[in-house]
Parts: C-alpha cells; sequence; structure tokens
C-alpha cells in the first residue's frame, strides 16, 4: 500500500548536497531571493532519491540569504546549532531516467502554459500600488507597461504610432494660437513655452512627474519634403533665451524629484543645452545617445548618426543610482538607445520615433503619471504616453504643428480632440 507522502524539516546544508548534476534549468536568482524575502518560503522542496526534483533554485536563493547575514524567511526555522530547517517533501522515487525526464517536464509544463494577459495585467496593476509594489512578483514596472501597450495594441490593431499624417498647408489649419485642446486624458495648448501664464495654463492643476522634450536646436533646419518644413525660433542666436525660459517655467510644475529628459544636437550648440539645464537647477546624471540607424547628410566632416539626451532630476527624493524612487526601468538599461529614425518626415523635419520615447518613459514614470512637452512638434510624445497610459501635457507654438498633433492623436485613437473654452 502506497503511503501518503510526508513533510519534513531537512537542513540546508544537506540539501546543497543534493543538487542534481544533469538539472537544465536557469535560475533568476535574484528574483527568487527576492520573492522569498517578501513572501516566505512558500513551497516545500521535492526530493526523489538521493536528489532534488523540485526546489534547486529556491535552495541556492535560501543559501545566498543565509550566507549572506540575511534573517531565515517565514517558513523556515532554525535548529538549536543555527542552522536552517527547510520544508521537505520526500516524492515517490524515480528511476534515474525518469527523474532526469521529469527535471525538464517540472520546468517546461510551466512555460508552455502561458499567461491569461488581461488577468495578469491586472493583478499586477494591482501589485503595483502596494507599499511594496512589484518587488518579488518576477516583473517589472517595465514589463507591466509593455503588456498593457501590447494588449492595447492588439486590441485596437491602431496604425504605425510613427506614421503621422503630412503637415497642412497653413490656410487648412484649423487650430489657433491660444487654444487648449483635451485629447482624452491629455492636454494639448497652442501656446508658447517661454510664457509662465502659457505652461501653467497648459498643465493646471496636474503634478508633473517627468520632462520629455525635444526643443529647437538653433540649425535653422529646413526639411527635406517638397513642404520644406521649418520649425519656429529654431536659430542660434536666441538659442539660450528660449532654453532659460522654458525650462523655468516647466521647473515650476514639475514635482520635486522629478525627471528631465531633453533631446540636445551633438556637436558645439550641445554646450549651450548643458549651460541651460545646469541653470535650471537640474541635476545631470548622464548623457544618454539615439543611434540612429543612418546618418543624417549634412556638412560636418563626419555625419551624424546620433543625437544626445540630457538625462537627470529636479532636486528632491528620486533615482540616484540604482534602485530607488522614480525609476521603474531594471537593472539592464543601456546608455544608448538605437532606434531607426521614421522613415519619412511629412509632419515634422525632425521627427523623433515613437518607440524610443515609449523606452525613455517607461524608464522614469508609471502608468497615470504626467508628462511635459514643451515643445511638442509632430506629437510623438503624445501618442508614446496614449499608447502607455501616461497623462500628456504640451505645449506647440506653432498652428501648423499643433494642428498634426491633433491629427495625428484623432487618427491613431478614433476620438475627436476637444477645443476647451477659453
Amino acid at each position: 500500500m502506497q503511503q501518503d507522502p510526508v513533510i519534513t524539516l531537512q537542513p540546508l546544508a544537506s540539501l546543497r548536497d543534493k543538487f542534481h548534476p544533469a538539472n537544465p534549468k536557469a535560475h533568476a536568482r535574484e528574483a527568487i531571493q527576492e520573492s522569498i524575502r517578501r513572501f516566505g518560503f512558500m513551497e516545500s522542496v521535492a526530493v526523489s532519491g538521493d536528489f532534488i526534483a523540485a526546489g534547486h533554485g529556491r535552495i541556492e536563493a535560501l543559501i545566498v540569504l543565509r550566507d549572506s547575514g540575511a534573517p531565515p524567511p517565514e517558513g523556515i526555522e532554525v535548529d538549536d546549532d543555527g542552522e536552517w530547517l527547510v520544508p521537505t517533501l520526500q516524492a515517490n522515487e524515480l528511476s534515474p531516467e525518469e527523474l532526469e525526464a521529469y527535471l525538464v517536464a517540472a520546468n517546461r509544463t510551466g512555460e508552455i502554459g502561458g499567461w491569461h494577459e488581461s488577468v495578469l495585467a491586472e493583478l499586477l496593476s494591482k501589485t503595483r500600488q502596494t507599499e511594496q509594489g512589484l518587488a518579488g512578483t518576477g516583473f517589472s514596472g517595465v514589463d507591466l507597461d509593455k503588456l498593457i501597450a501590447s494588449m492595447a495594441t492588439e486590441s485596437r490593431e491602431p496604425p504605425d504610432p510613427d506614421d503621422a499624417p503630412a503637415a497642412r498647408p497653413s490656410r487648412d489649419v484649423r487650430v489657433q494660437f491660444g487654444e487648449l485642446y483635451r485629447l482624452g486624458d491629455h492636454r494639448l495648448l497652442v501656446g508658447d513655452a517661454r510664457n509662465r501664464h502659457d505652461v501653467r495654463r497648459a498643465t493646471g492643476t496636474r503634478e508633473v512627474q517627468a520632462l520629455l522634450t525635444d526643443p529647437p536646436y538653433g540649425v535653422e533646419y529646413e526639411g527635406k519634403t517638397a513642404a520644406s518644413l521649418t520649425i519656429a525660433n529654431d536659430d542660434a542666436a536666441g538659442l539660450s533665451t528660449l532654453l532659460d525660459r522654458a525650462f523655468a517655467n516647466a521647473n515650476e510644475v514639475l514635482q520635486s524629484g522629478a525627471a528631465s529628459l531633453v533631446f540636445n544636437p551633438a556637436g558645439p550648440l550641445s554646450a549651450t543645452f548643458l549651460e541651460a539645464f545646469a541653470s535650471t537647477g537640474w541635476t545631470l546624471r548622464q548623457t544618454l545617445i539615439w543611434l540612429k540607424d543612418s546618418p543624417v547628410l549634412g556638412h560636418a566632416d563626419h555625419h551624424y548618426r546620433h543625437e544626445g539626451i540630457l538625462y537627470g532630476r529636479k532636486p528632491g527624493p528620486g533615482r540616484w543610482g540604482r534602485g530607488g524612487k522614480g525609476w521603474y526601468g531594471g537593472n539592464d538599461q543601456s546608455s544608448v538607445y538605437e532606434y531607426p529614425r521614421p522613415k519619412a518626415s511629412r509632419d515634422h523635419p525632425t521627427a523623433k520615433p515613437v518607440r524610443l520615447i515609449e523606452a525613455l518613459i517607461t524608464n522614469v514614470t508609471r502608468r497615470g503619471d504626467t508628462v511635459l512637452d514643451l515643445f511638442t512638434g509632430s506629437g510623438s510624445c503624445l501618442i508614446a504616453c496614449e499608447r502607455l497610459q501616461r497623462r500628456f501635457v504640451g505645449l506647440e507654438i506653432d498652428p501648423i504643428y499643433a494642428q498634426v498633433t491633433v491629427d495625428r492623436w484623432e487618427r491613431y485613437t478614433g476620438r475627436t480632440a476637444v477645443r476647451e473654452a477659453s
């Protein structure tokens, strides 16, 4: 008669000697340790004969925790000699061949089941709002944001986010300077970022968690399409004043510790951006790189294939090195963001790819946060916020490009922008 399985407490040291040499599974050790620290030791280890059949990763994690001086987690007892005692199930004794097959089956059967993505997204969203957030779940904030964005994309089947409508001739532009538009949860003011009142009006009562913006570079750029698109205030003479005023106005509406991400040109004019960034009082943490798939032809000795992105923060609680409040991008982020340029610039001469903007936003904000763009241009930041369920606040001084942004959002979402009464 077969006996019921029995769970006993086994010394951790003895289980170290029972690792199966043919176990094929790689383990995310740090993730397992984090899970045990948060939830305790929730599952017993299974032993078949002389070897562990299930639980190699958990035993590895316990050994690291013990050796680091961590206290024993919930579910682990300690004997009089200080040895950690692990709940262990003496399972069926399989033949060597069958045990090796089980090592594969125990891991593979869990992998192939997949997820009910809508249920997973709901659970993770709720968990992220708890005191400990997503710690110990094996998912990061970036993972959740990508899942939500993927679900939204699959359900709506929207057009390519970088496919924006062409800029209209001025006679066909409906929007006018001074008008404020609501685009779902987002706000767009046809206004001037140098004007303190305009920035305050655009943000309203919202607290802003991040600035992500692409100011004019002061190079008097002209697009290569038949429309020969240009950018307002794009001259070197007024660049310093433009940046100083716009950044100062943004600083007033940014919350303490808010992230600042500012696209800037490679070459001599980058110094003007650095000076404005510093004079605003923001702490520069890094200069990031957008690496394009092809260079932009110009008059320099070396054709530029990259642009810089100043990354820093308004003083206050926030991201300072690995971990901490205000960082949601995990520990695998590189300073180089490699994304192809939009294939056409019918809408704006220097449009940025939406997926690049998404990558930057997900690192420094979470769902529901507000992102400010002082120079909206073609609306790439707006579309990224729409896809990632962030709230966008933007200003655009040129009604032609403000119209592009409105048209682009309406085309992408199938909804209609609403002009607020003055």
